[in-house]
């Protein structure tokens, strides 16, 4: 170890662990830090500090520029060792794999830094501190503990996380409260193993203590936008008949509006079924173009097996499922043709290659190749190529007029929360709420 010289303390340290600069705030050395990684993310005072990158890596040039009269480091820095002797930078190097490390580490940085007898202080509390907890758990049942430490964003959703080790000193904090850790065995000997979704659910620890407070504490691989993520009107929550508006019209326009917002791929997307006269049923996806409290809007061939199946049987079920949200809605009803009038309206806002696409199938009958319908489009391109194209007459819109709604939101442990509204003679709705 490059100790810096013991004639003064540092007065421009900077930290790349988090631990390190943990220690020296509590050495009351935070005014003498000027500078921590990205990483460093307590005490509170720590986001003040200027951030000088990952605490994997060491920026040289930035660590000169600074003038730092001590560095602290991790063992994954001691790689570059040789670099920093050479730039004559002091460094210490803290450890944190067990309880004696970081006491260790905090007696070094105190005689470093000369607050010997502050360190000798912290360090005798911590173990007075331990020795109380241990001693109020003893002869109690030692349940399960997973300990999370840091989060994964992906695609604005929580992925993965990691998790306390067994070559970890939380390990050994875990097992002194009375705990047996969840990941005992774990076979990639990592300290902080990676842990999905899955893996949480096969795990099923006891206890879940989970140290991500804040918004802080999430750890991307790429940029993800925190404010979207962590807007509260779009984290998964609870469903209160409270919360809920007396027309199931305005609840849809609530949710639709979020999931727009929400940034979710498609969502007018939504399933929809139909059954013949015989009822067989049969189901696909279709975009929902427009709604209001006449009902729900889509446009398709009528020619196709669901215009068929409606022509045979108007009783229709749709389906929204906004995964992303943990949510859905349900809507059961009777599907009417719209006016020419309003087909023809919705028709003239189209692309013009979404209009020759209109022409062109005989949706849902037979073809023996994709050649013909290039060769159809090509025509129709050449016969449409001056002025507007018109609506074909075998082309319009459906309304779905909804009798029944039912709005879902995902609860923890399939729990879930569904409330259904119900129309009446008189025009009013019923809401009830149904079991999960």
């Amino acid at each position: 170890m490059f100790s810096p010289s013991a004639e003064a303390s540092p007065r421009r340290i900077v930290s790349l662990t988090p631990v390190g600069t943990e220690i020296l705030f509590a050495l009351g050395q935070g005014d003498n830090v000027i500078g921590v990684t990205n990483y460093c993310d307590y005490p509170p005072e720590a986001l003040k500090k200027p951030k000088i990158g990952g605490y994997a890596e060491v920026n040289f040039e930035t660590l000169l520029s600074k003038k730092a009269d001590l560095l602290v480091l991790q063992d994954m820095h001691l790689q570059f060792k040789d670099d920093l002797k050479r730039l004559k930078i002091p460094y210490v190097v803290v450890r944190q794999e067990s309880l004696g490390d970081i006491y260790d580490s905090i007696a070094e940085l105190g005689k470093v830094c000369g607050a010997q007898k502050r360190a000798a202080e912290l360090t005798a509390k911590m173990k007075a501190d331990i020795a109380a907890v241990r001693a109020k758990v003893m002869g109690l049942p030692s349940p399960s503990v997973l300990l999370c430490v840091s989060r994964e964003l992906s695609e604005e959703r929580i992925s993965v996380f990691y998790a306390a080790g067994e070559k970890t000193f939380y390990n050994e904090l875990i097992t002194l409260a009375g705990g047996k850790n969840a990941l005992t065995g774990e076979k990639s000997g990592y300290p902080y193993p990676k842990i999905s979704q899955e893996g949480l659910a096969a795990l099923n620890p006891e206890v879940i203590i989970d140290l991500v407070g804040e918004r802080t504490f999430y750890h991307a691989m790429e940029h993800i936008d925190l404010d979207k993520v962590f807007n509260e009107e779009y984290l998964k929550g609870q469903l209160h008949r409270k919360d809920l508006a007396e027309n199931p019209f305005e609840q849809f326009q609530t949710w639709f509006e979020q999931a727009l917002k929400a940034d979710i791929p498609e969502p007018n997307a939504f399933s929809l079924a139909t059954a013949d006269a015989q009822g067989r049923p049969s189901l696909r996806t279709v975009l929902l173009k427009y709604f209001d409290r006449t009902g729900f809007v889509f446009f398709t061939n009528y020619g196709s097996h669901k215009a068929r199946d409606i022509e045979e049987n108007p009783q229709v079920c749709m389906m929204l499922p906004w995964v992303m949200l943990e949510r859905q809605i349900i809507i059961y009803g009777k599907a009417v043709k719209v006016s020419r009038a309003e087909s023809l309206k919705y028709f003239l806002t189209r692309p013009k290659e979404s209009q020759l696409g209109a022409w062109v199938s005989h949706q849902s009958s037979v073809i023996s190749g994709r050649k013909l319908l290039e060769m159809k489009l090509m025509e129709l391109k050449n016969k449409f190529s001056k002025g507007e194209i018109p609506l074909p007459s075998f082309w319009g819109g459906y309304r779905i007029i909804p009798d029944t709604f039912e709005f879902w939101q995902g609860g923890p442990g399939r729990v879930h929360d569904r409330f259904m509204y119900k129309l009446q003679e008189n025009g009013s709705w019923t809401i009830e709420r149904l079991q999960p």
